[in-house]
């Protein structure tokens, strides 16, 4: 499963983010990444549930980056870790982006069953967060 870096923090390490990327700095790998806010690389973590006492549940989050600067390196991501569903992640503040459409058409291209995210309902303008949806309906 690929996700956001804020998203990955908040479900492998079990906290809230604080609005100023507490979350995410807690998995981002490079010094870079965490002055600049960006992931840059493929990193793997991992969620893991005791479904009885024999057996435990292992999801592995693949976080990929979302600027276009470091996109091949997300599309090597994607086929490298061998991803059985995407997750696409939109900020309902910023809507649909180009760069989310190329993360799309990729996903699309690889054939990978997709879901979307709605993050930032609670800070995005009525008018914007309206039109995000209606983007993503389309």
């Amino acid at each position: 499963m690929v996700h956001n870096s804020t998203l990955t923090g908040i479900l492998t390490k079990d906290v809230l983010d604080n609005g100023r990327g507490s979350a995410r700095s807690l998995i981002l790998k490079h010094p870079h990444e965490q002055q600049t806010g960006r992931t840059s690389c493929v990193a793997q973590h991992f969620l893991r549930k005791n479904i009885n006492l024999e057996m435990e549940k292992v999801i592995n989050l693949v976080d990929l980056a979302g600027h276009e600067k470091y996109l091949k390196t997300t599309i090597s991501g994607i086929t490298k870790c061998l991803v059985d569903y995407t997750g696409l992640i939109i900020g309902a503040n910023m809507g649909v982006l180009r760069m989310t459409m190329e993360h799309l058409t990729v996903i699309m291209g690889l054939n990978i069953p997709a879901f979307i995210v709605i993050t930032k309902i609670d800070i995005a303008p009525k008018n914007i967060y309206e039109n995000t949806i209606k983007n993503i309906e389309k």
